[in-house]
């Protein structure tokens, strides 16, 4: 009988301990989590201007405000424009596709903001200027800020094609003929 006593009371000092550091824990938490507001994150051009001479790439920067800093964070971005990615873009690392034009970025640990660069292919195709447009999706992890959207332009590498009289006096007597000039500018690596 003695043994049983001391048995229940072992259990009941147990379960009374484990539900103490419960409510610690408890405690500890919910304060925590109850002032935990979502971070607010907006989108901003980094360098507006890429070229596919060089090239030269550009850049959109992702940046977060608020929030859980120490955690990584997800952004959905819809990207669009006249430039297809990983045509005349090269596809980035932190861009990860989901469904569609929709990618996924993330924002480290630790840190406030993502630089993605846009790094344009040099194809030697005459298409003009186009453009890579960025826009922040709503999503559960995160609140969109002021600043949702974004947008550079590649410069095209095509060239341009001049052309000019070099002797415009020609003659029948001699033969003295004229010529015209041709000249470009720009790419060179295509015909």
């Amino acid at each position: 009988m003695r043994v049983d006593f001391i048995s229940r009371y072992f259990v009941s000092f147990t379960l009374k301990v484990m539900l103490l550091a419960f409510l610690q824990v408890l405690l500890i938490c919910i304060p925590a989590l109850a002032f935990a507001q979502l971070p607010t994150v907006n989108l901003a051009l980094g360098d507006g201007n890429a070229s596919e001479v060089g090239p030269d790439p550009g850049s959109f920067i992702i940046s977060r405000n608020g929030g859980i800093t120490s955690q990584e964070l997800h952004l959905r971005v819809n990207v669009t424009g006249k430039a297809t990615f990983a045509t005349d873009y090269s596809p980035n690392p932190v861009m990860v596709r989901q469904v569609s034009a929709i990618y996924r970025v993330t924002i480290p640990p630790d840190e406030l903001e993502l630089t993605v660069l846009i790094t344009p292919v040099q194809d030697g195709t005459n298409e003009g200027d186009e453009t890579v447009i960025f826009t922040l999706v709503d999503d559960a992890a995160y609140t969109v800020g002021e600043d949702a959207g974004a947008q550079l332009t590649i410069a095209d590498d095509s060239p341009l094609v001049n052309l000019t009289v070099g002797d415009a006096v020609i003659g029948e007597a001699g033969p003295d003929p004229g010529s015209f000039i041709i000249s470009r500018n720009g790419g060179i690596t295509s015909q």
